[in-house]
């Protein structure tokens, strides 16, 4: 929890495969970044963002940059509500770049696997509301999960569940692998 990192991945196209089109230029260790990325997370408070650039020795690849002044970032609204910003880069300091020929395909993979298990909280989150709402709600007398209806439903989304759990470990496997080096 000392140093807040995120990845910015996705360009004003949209597409996580494009070719990114913000550049680093320079050399040595006088990189500088330029560029837009959008929908960050947390991007207006990381200490540390991963944009994906278009690397001076012509490649894609990952630049490490900082909390500077010539990084900005403006929060963006969410259905979701959470911190999420579009962030600029105009000539910030580059600490270093990741130019590995697999470096974009591992972040989103690392990245995907997180959101994964994200979104298993929050789903998980709302199968027990559902439940608790079931046996608090009553219609006609009782409560509406006695209903076969609605236990069906329920039902339902606890098989939706578990399918999204499976696929959850399944991603994050190919995420441990990475972190732990076994993909290249």
């Amino acid at each position: 929890g000392k140093l807040i990192i995120t990845s910015a991945l996705l360009e004003d196209s949209d597409d996580f495969t494009a070719a990114p089109a913000t550049v680093v230029t320079g050399s040595g260790k006088a990189l500088r970044i330029t560029g837009r990325k959008r929908f960050v997370t947390y991007g207006d408070s990381a200490d540390v963002r991963r944009p994906t650039a278009r690397l001076p020795g012509g490649g894609n690849g990952i630049a490490i940059v900082r909390r500077s002044p010539q990084v900005s970032a403006v929060r963006v609204k969410t259905i979701g509500g959470g911190p999420v910003c579009n962030v600029t880069f105009d000539g910030a300091a580059v600490l270093g770049v990741i130019d590995a020929a697999t470096a974009l395909t591992d972040l989103l993979q690392v990245n995907r696997s997180l959101n994964c298990a994200a979104s298993i909280g929050y789903g998980g989150r709302a199968f027990e509301m559902t439940v608790d709402y079931t046996k608090e709600r009553v219609q006609f007398g009782r409560p509406i999960g006695m209903f076969e209806a609605v236990q069906q439903m329920v039902a339902n989304m606890a098989i939706a569940m578990e399918g999204a759990r499976w696929l959850a470990y399944e991603s994050d496997e190919m995420g441990a692998n990475y972190v732990e080096g076994e993909i290249p």
